[in-house]
């Protein structure tokens, strides 16, 4: 009893952790940033330029008043940043976008040498009508080196040089439509079935997965997520909001909780690492603010709808380097005894409660 209840504590713990807005993270992050001049003041218009390193895909904007720039919905890779402004020496820097980080790219600009200029008299050479879209010539080295490329039927050479290209349900589809993904698993003696589908909403995005789960010898128990987020402008600032609700099919319903009396399923999947919420149902609601291009703040509550306790958590992220970043945050549990952020007794009568702690933390965190 000693050993499960130690593994409940530690799975309860990394609940409270992981839940923030990290978890709502997809295929695609964001490249943002801030030019400047020699005297650290900020240049309005000048053209950013965001290139993929593996394809031909690129995409520009221009910075605001106040130097800064942001690119969203980047796949996950490595990019190239090249920056330019009338009256300065363009420059680049090389970034990689990975899932739950957002790289943040300093460019001091300098100014540009004297040039001299030498008009040549020509005839206008002639574009090609016959389409607008970017070549790419793959050779047989590149088709050998890519795993699976050379198999019959593969699509591998689309999927691997076409950025946002995947495949579905033996279909080819590409950004800006839906994607579906589903999963057939066995675990443990049970089978497990997932489906999700997340697309487009307005300007927002949403994301809805069911996942069934067949007992060994028992019932069927369904667990459901989803999610929407935006992103918008508060206070003038940029900002990223969602929402989450959260059904567990293996959780328990209302009334006082201990450790003992939790079902059977659900112990055993808290015990394995696989479960970190006792109760059913689960509302959470957050945001990311930027409040300058090298920090943000994100405040979450998360609601227990079956017993009305609820966790709110705040955390700052400041960006030292482009994988360096200094993260605090304060994480606070509301609720009376034998709840989800209250705490459950170790069983009917015991003095012994399993509750997650007010904490204050700082790291660094370094991405390589």
């Amino acid at each position: 009893m000693t050993r499960l209840k130690l593994l409940v504590f530690a799975a309860l713990l990394w609940m409270l952790i992981t839940t923030t807005p990290a978890a709502f993270a997809n295929d695609y992050g964001a490249v943002r940033g801030v030019v400047h001049d020699p005297q650290h003041r900020p240049i309005q218009n000048a053209m950013v330029m965001l290139k993929a390193k593996s394809s031909d895909w690129a995409k520009s904007v221009t910075t605001d008043a106040t130097g800064q720039f942001q690119f969203n919905a980047v796949a996950l890779g490595e990019y190239s940043v090249s920056v330019a402004s009338k009256g300065f020496a363009q420059t680049s820097q090389d970034v990689i976008v990975i899932s739950g980080s957002v790289p943040v790219v300093h460019f001091q600009l300098q100014v540009a040498s004297a040039n001299e200029k030498v008009t040549v008299s020509a005839l206008p050479a002639v574009a090609a009508t016959d389409s607008f879209t970017p070549t790419t010539l793959v050779s047989r080295l590149d088709i050998e080196r890519t795993p699976g490329a050379d198999g019959t039927n593969s699509m591998a050479m689309i999927t691997d040089y076409v950025p946002a290209a995947y495949v579905t349900h033996d279909m080819l589809h590409m950004r800006g439509g839906h994607q579906i993904t589903w999963l057939l698993a066995r675990d443990h003696g049970d089978w497990v079935g997932a489906i999700g589908v997340n697309g487009a909403l307005g300007g927002a995005t949403w994301n809805v997965e069911v996942l069934p789960t067949v007992i060994n010898g028992g019932p069927t128990l369904t667990s459901v997520l989803g999610n929407v987020s935006d992103a918008v402008r508060l206070a003038g600032r940029n900002a990223t909001v969602f929402l989450e609700y959260f059904h567990n099919g293996f959780g328990a319903g209302s009334g006082h909780l201990t450790l003992a009396t939790l079902p059977l399923a659900l112990t055993e999947r808290l015990a394995r690492g696989q479960l970190f919420d006792t109760r059913r149902d689960d509302l959470a609601a957050g945001l990311t603010l930027e409040v300058n291009p090298l920090l943000n703040v994100s405040p979450t509550v998360i609601v227990d709808l079956d017993d009305g306790s609820l966790f709110a958590l705040i955390a700052a992220t400041y960006s030292l380097s482009n994988n360096l970043s200094l993260i605090g945050g304060v994480q606070v549990p509301e609720g009376r005894v034998g709840t989800e952020f209250g705490g459950i007794l170790l069983a009917p009568g015991s003095q012994t409660l399993l509750a997650p702690a007010t904490q204050i933390y700082l790291q660094i965190r370094k991405y390589f």
